[in-house]
């Protein structure tokens, strides 16, 4: 016999779940928004998806290959390290005011770190770490090529860079006007520029 075939497409409901989790947050989704969001009942998500941790890992490592990469990705491919760390603060400023209210699903994650089991753990670090790694790259490039004296060094420019973007996710959560948004993004990237 032949079983039922599934009624939802695979990539159509991780994005679903993406936008599940992105809005209401990990503690405030349910297997019921969830399941509502691709029309399904809960023994279709167990079968399909194991549980909600599951979904979740699987949203992220969909946000991340959709968004956060990109971001990442143009940091990289700048050749000065400068103007890529900088241009990364603003965009990601431009992007808090189009989603102001959410901020950003990867950073909100790493701010209030959902408790998962301990493989689902790593790989959100390893999310984060994705991230983190390559700004401590670009930091310690711009450094290196500086030649100049600096007022910070390669740790204290990764430790800036972070703490920027978890304030500007920080402002966008909370939803403070788009402009100030811009403003503290725009602010942070002239002070490494002339750091």
């Amino acid at each position: 016999m032949v079983g039922r075939p599934k009624s939802f497409d695979n990539d159509t409901a991780i994005d679903a779940f993406v936008e599940e989790f992105w809005s209401r947050g990990y503690e405030a989704t349910s297997i019921d928004h969830l399941q509502a969001a691709i029309g399904i009942k809960r023994g279709s998500f167990y079968a399909a998806f194991g549980n909600k941790e599951s979904a979740f890992i699987a949203a992220m490592e969909r946000y991340v290959d959709d968004v956060t990469k990109l971001v990442v990705g143009e940091l990289e491919q700048n050749p000065d390290p400068r103007a890529g760390l900088s241009g990364m603060l603003r965009q990601v400023g431009a992007f808090m005011t189009s989603n102001n209210g959410r901020g950003c699903l990867l950073l909100s994650a790493l701010a209030a770190p959902p408790e998962l089991c301990p493989d689902h753990a790593k790989k959100l670090q390893s999310m984060a770490e994705y991230v983190m790694l390559r700004i401590a790259d670009k930091a310690t490039l711009l450094v290196e090529q500086a030649g100049r004296p600096m007022r910070m060094d390669a740790d204290a420019i990764h430790a800036y860079m972070t703490s920027v973007l978890f304030g500007l996710n920080a402002m966008a959560t909370a939803e403070v006007d788009n402009d100030s948004i811009l403003l503290a993004a725009e602010t942070a990237a002239v002070f490494l520029e002339t750091a």
